[in-house]
């Protein structure tokens, strides 16, 4: 990819800066993080568990996929990755070895 940070998505988030730094740190497979993929795993789930016990909840189905990416990631040995490791389980996904 010639060393070029892709922008798909990054608009859509906005603009958000934290976008910018998390898309240079995938194409340049920075995974180390201050918070790791299980503590997100973990954070996720008492999200899920939050909002499935109120009366009148509304879904999170972003929350509950995510879970389960990132859950993957872990099953695959990256559970100490940062959460731009997401692309790891994508290319898994896609079968693209790195």
């Amino acid at each position: 990819m010639s060393g070029a940070v892709p922008r798909c998505g990054v608009q859509g988030c906005n603009g958000l800066h934290v976008m910018d730094i998390f898309s240079e740190r995938m194409v340049s497979r920075e995974f180390a993080s201050g918070g790791t993929v299980k503590y997100i795993i973990k954070d996720l789930g008492m999200a899920l568990e939050t909002e499935e016990g109120l009366e009148g909840a509304k879904a999170l189905p972003g929350a509950a996929m995510f879970r389960q990416m990132f859950s993957a990631m872990a099953a695959n040995g990256d559970g100490d990755l940062g959460l731009q490791g997401l692309i790891t389980i994508v290319e898994h996904l896609n079968g693209i070895r790195k």
